[in-house]
């Protein structure tokens, strides 16, 4: 929708975008989760009826991803929204750590695209079609195609528009076609999923109940312990032989994620998950199911009370024989003294009838120290420099037209992610980055020179508002410094007239 703003005002620049739209030019490009939501519509005004609900029920990703969230994390996921600070949406969402990532591009429909051309002149995005596991139109059934434009802009304020895309190629192989029906029901079961209420009825305790009663009606439940093994065969005798192409990491890399999501739950799961499973089941529609899961009663809490309680002698035998223990093996953790030490029937008995007095009296917990040699930093610091002076050279020909910072370094390197998190280890690499990266001012001053060969070259008179001009400079930044510069420039790299003629509208 920014995008398409943009190219109706006649907008190029995206700081102007970004300004005339939030009063800032600091707004990061989101395609799933946007934040400042209150800001935005503010400055939009009168200009569209929505409100900041509506914008977030019907055009995001939200209402998939709440639908699973308890009562107390959707407040604070919407509260991100709404506000500045929505650096932290993706953690609390459980996107960074889910092993399922969206889409590396962004997925259309042609039949859809000629009907929003027809009715509306122009096409958009569809939200619905950027959810990883849809690879069909739950419209037209049709296979989706990908397009040139990135889920995650390479630019940190790059707004691109549906209408400007280029389609490369369609998501169609054999897998898709033999298991076209499977996928279809897939798409449509996760489009409605966009239109899930965001309320506070959801919790851990009702999905946990849900899953567990869901393994009790398909016989997967031996008293209270769900037949994992069971779950298993029967979600992977539906699946196994359509996902093993199109979603490989739900069987290679993370094959737990299903037992842990028929456990207690203690942490979210990716939507696509549980649509997966629900369709394995034969669930009805994904908002029928997830109505039955927030109509579920409140699970009571059970409270044990302990009615035995053990002769006295008894318990000063087992604390002065487990007092004894520790006091032999000072160094010693509580796992040791229990496997190793022949302490595992005294510690279980204190456990279950002395466990105040045992926690007391136990050694304190000693953390795991892990050294991992697998790495030769050394080695990966004098690679990852060559890489950087690679980099550096081609920067210096292309004449780049953009401030050489740290993060410029950083995310055009062959390796961003260790340059991020593991700079400290890479001496040779920091002491590179932080002597190269540019500060504001000799950026501007960069683009001074620039603009003044430009100039040059084209035979047009080095006036300051001229060179102001081309280097793009705007005129609440410029100061006297840059002023002085910009003289001392005209008159080494040519002549021309080094009075600071500046126009009003400059």
């Amino acid at each position: 929708m920014i995008a398409r703003y943009g190219v109706h005002c006649g907008i190029t620049s995206s700081k102007e975008l970004l300004r005339d739209l939030f009063h800032q030019t600091d707004i990061t490009a989101v395609v799933d989760f946007p934040g400042h939501l209150k800001t935005f519509c503010a400055c939009v005004g009168n200009a569209c009826s929505l409100s900041i609900e509506e914008w977030i029920q019907h055009h995001t990703l939200y209402p998939a991803f709440l639908a699973f969230a308890p009562a107390d994390r959707q407040k604070q996921i919407l509260k991100s929204a709404y506000g500045r600070n929505a650096g932290n949406i993706h953690t609390r969402l459980g996107v960074c750590a889910s092993f399922i990532k969206p889409p590396e591009y962004l997925r259309v429909c042609k039949q859809c695209q000629l009907e929003q051309r027809d009715r509306f002149g122009e096409v958009y995005w569809q939200r619905s079609l950027q959810m990883p596991g849809v690879i069909f139109c739950p419209h037209h059934e049709l296979p989706l195609h990908v397009s040139n434009t990135r889920y995650h802009p390479i630019g940190k304020f790059d707004f691109e528009a549906a209408e400007h895309t280029q389609i490369v190629a369609p998501l169609n192989c054999a897998a898709t076609r033999e298991n076209q029906k499977l996928f279809i029901l897939l798409a449509q079961n996760m489009h409605l999923l966009m239109h899930a209420s965001c309320d506070n009825k959801m919790s851990f305790k009702k999905l946990s109940q849900f899953y567990s009663e869901l393994a009790q009606r398909h016989d997967l439940r031996k008293g209270t312990r769900v037949d994992h093994i069971g779950v298993a065969n029967k979600f992977h005798a539906y699946w196994k032989e359509p996902c093993d192409q199109i979603l490989p990491n739900l069987f290679k890399f993370k094959p737990e994620w299903l037992k842990s999501l028929f456990r207690k739950h203690r942490k979210s799961f990716h939507p696509l998950c549980h649509l997966l499973v629900w369709q394995a089941f034969n669930m009805p529609d994904s908002l029928s199911t997830l109505h039955s899961i927030k109509s579920l009663p409140a699970p009571k809490k059970t409270q044990i009370v302990q009615t035995y309680l053990p002769p006295s002698h008894q318990v000063k035998k087992h604390r002065k024989e487990w007092a004894s223990i520790c006091k032999k093996n000072p160094t010693k953790g509580i796992k040791w003294l229990r496997h190793e030490g022949n302490a595992a029937g005294i510690y279980a008995w204190l456990y279950r009838n002395d466990r105040e007095w045992l926690q007391s009296n136990s050694p304190e917990r000693i953390k795991a120290t892990f050294f991992c040699n697998r790495v030769n930093w050394e080695q990966r610091d004098k690679s990852l420099l060559k890489n950087l002076l690679i980099l550096e050279a081609r920067a210096h020909v292309e004449s780049v037209n953009f401030r050489k910072s740290k993060a410029w370094y950083i995310k055009n390197s062959s390796t961003p992610s260790i340059l991020e998190k593991h700079r400290d280890k890479l001496p040779l690499c920091k002491k590179f980055i932080d002597s190269h990266a540019e500060s504001v001012e000799e950026f501007q001053r960069r683009r001074i020179e620039s603009a003044i060969c430009n100039l040059r070259a084209e035979n047009e008179e080095l006036q300051t508002w001229k060179i102001i001009r081309r280097a793009g400079i705007r005129k609440e930044f410029l100061s006297e410094t840059l002023l002085k510069f910009i003289d001392k420039s005209q008159g080494i790299l040519g002549n021309g007239s080094s009075s600071p003629n500046l126009p009003p509208h400059s």
